[in-house]
């Protein structure tokens, strides 16, 4: 996936111009405080993350609390998921926020297709993953340096928004359209994705350079990362930011559906990426190698 949801890197002018908007628009992005204990841990999360356009999934957590020595996290059924803690000077030092994000199967397999350099053992299918990863309380306990102990819970769902789809970028716009399904992670069946709400899109535009000299490496490195209401589906691209890429660089778009969880905050998410667009076209424009 082009990009990880909450965790980029970007000024923060380019986080929030676009839209106008400010942090106060939208609901935690986590459990915050991550309620369990009247001294819980100040955030928690955890989240299933479709790549709609590769067709791979994945599981994501994050925790934050005052410094630790050593953190767990155990599924709905009790059994631990997660075991992560600081060893020599940074056990001394202690850790306070922490995000981790599972491998990412391909949860498709289509024999003789040319998209496909995976077995077919490898595939880890939608049931299996919500199998794997059950919908319910996931539960968080930190060990604190004198011995204490925090504890918290956060729900996850096994509802998944629609990816979005239509991703478009001209005249420094960047638009899509709401989804109802999961590109290549949909079941048979169907899903039921386009009844689930969107509390919020991420919005990723980035060069698609590959970043072998110093030049490059800066341009990769200059990436567009704004978040939305569910409601909006178009976002204005800052001119001023466009203009520091060189003429005719590709870039590409990912879009990302964020669930709306019961309690408002952020939920699963569900990507959709293109690319092939061009930051300063000119002439012969992003030409093809």
């Amino acid at each position: 996936m082009m990009g990880q949801a909450l965790c980029r890197i970007a000024p923060a002018w380019l986080r929030l111009a676009a839209a106008g908007l400010t942090a106060a628009a939208f609901p935690a992005a986590a459990d915050e405080p991550c309620p369990g204990t009247e001294d819980g841990l100040d955030a928690c999360r955890a989240y299933i993350e479709i790549n709609a356009t590769d067709g791979d999934i994945g599981f994501h957590a994050k925790l934050d609390a005052e410094g630790w020595r050593w953190a767990k996290i155990y599924s709905p059924r009790g059994r631990p998921l997660m075991l992560t803690g600081g060893l020599g000077p940074l056990r001394r030092q202690t850790v306070t926020e922490f995000f981790f994000e599972s491998e990412e199967p391909p949860c498709w397999f289509e024999a003789g297709n040319d998209d496909v350099d995976w077995d077919e053992d490898e595939v880890v299918s939608l049931r299996h993953f919500l199998e794997r990863f059950p919908e319910g309380e996931y539960h968080f306990r930190v060990k604190q340096p004198r011995g204490g102990m925090l504890a918290g819970s956060t729900i996850m769902s096994h509802a998944l928004p629609g990816a979005p789809r239509d991703l478009a970028f001209e005249d420094n716009v960047i638009s899509w359209a709401p989804g109802d399904d999961l590109g290549r992670c949909e079941p048979e069946g169907g899903s039921g994705a386009g009844m689930v709400p969107v509390v919020a899109y991420q919005v990723v535009l980035e060069p698609d350079v590959d970043a072998e000299e110093p030049a490059d490496e800066l341009a990769a490195a200059q990436i567009f990362d704004v978040l939305v209401p569910g409601n909006v589906t178009s976002v204005s691209v800052p001119e001023d930011y466009v203009a520091t890429f060189p003429e005719n660089t590709p870039a590409k778009v990912e879009i990302i559906a964020i669930e709306q969880r019961d309690n408002g905050s952020f939920g699963n998410q569900v990507a959709a990426e293109e690319d092939g667009f061009c930051l300063n076209e000119t002439g012969d424009g992003c030409e093809e190698d």
